[in-house]
């Protein structure tokens, strides 16, 4: 659903095969490139930017921030940024990158915002034209390409529950057919008596923000023809520029 973390769970990605040198691109529709840069350097000092601006303390970390900024540039990730992308650019983009500099995976957020000129009069067409586009250049160029999409009407009565189904993406379920796995996101806590996990309210998820709380994000990752594979929590460190670690018996650090 909106809000519960796809960019920073793919920035997170990002950040961290960049510091492998694995090289990457990504389309950023509803971010500049001057946003994402500013998180993944958040990710690399461990920083709180958000914070920190609010208490007036940027300016004590300037060294540890233009250091950090300095190793964000040298990582091998091509970020665009537009608005509203056609599939025949991104097939362009990313195949130039894939001679130029050998890059492994590719980050679509949000692929709702790619379109087809020869389907641009059906959204049905269109969406299904766009997955098997997405699915035969990863094939072509032998890359990874995560994408990110919202569900379409989420269910108020599911609250409770920790994950989402894939069929409830939004749109046709070509994006489902088409992609290789899905993962949902969703904010957790734990349940009554400490067993399970629930997902989170609005005003937990606020509360927890605002103090620094650890947040847990479940990954529940579902593979197409193979049913449900792995509900795995992630332990989301706002006051660590949110960078994001496993954690599969639910504590911090684990």
């Amino acid at each position: 659903k909106t809000g519960q973390f796809k960019s920073m769970f793919c920035q997170n990605i990002m950040w961290r095969l960049g510091r492998q040198g694995i090289p990457g691109a990504a389309f950023t529709t509803e971010m500049t490139v001057a946003q994402v840069t500013e998180r993944l350097v958040q990710l690399e000092a461990g920083l709180n930017f958000r914070e920190l601006r609010y208490q007036r303390e940027m300016f004590r970390y300037e060294k540890q921030i233009m250091e950090a900024a300095a190793d964000i540039e040298n990582y091998p990730i091509w970020i665009n940024d537009r608005s509203l992308l056609d599939i025949g650019f991104i097939k362009g983009f990313l195949a130039r990158l894939k001679r130029s500099e050998g890059i492994a995976y590719a980050v679509v957020d949000l692929v709702d915002h790619v379109v087809s000129t020869r389907y641009k009069d059906s959204e049905t067409k269109n969406e299904q034209f766009v997955a098997q586009q997405l699915k035969q250049i990863a094939k072509e160029l032998d890359i990874g390409i995560i994408q990110t999409t919202h569900v379409a009407k989420p269910d108020r009565k599911a609250i409770a529950h920790a994950w989402i189904d894939p069929d409830e993406m939004k749109g046709s379920s070509s994006k489902s057919q088409d992609a290789d796995a899905a993962i949902s996101l969703v904010l957790v806590k734990h349940g009554e008596m400490g067993v399970g996990w629930e997902a989170m309210t609005r005003d937990e998820r606020m509360d927890a923000l605002r103090t620094g709380e650890p947040l847990y994000l479940m990954a529940a990752i579902t593979k197409n023809r193979s049913g449900e594979m792995a509900d795995i929590p992630f332990i989301v460190n706002v006051n660590e520029g949110a960078r994001m670690m496993p954690s599969l018996d639910g504590r911090y650090g684990s």
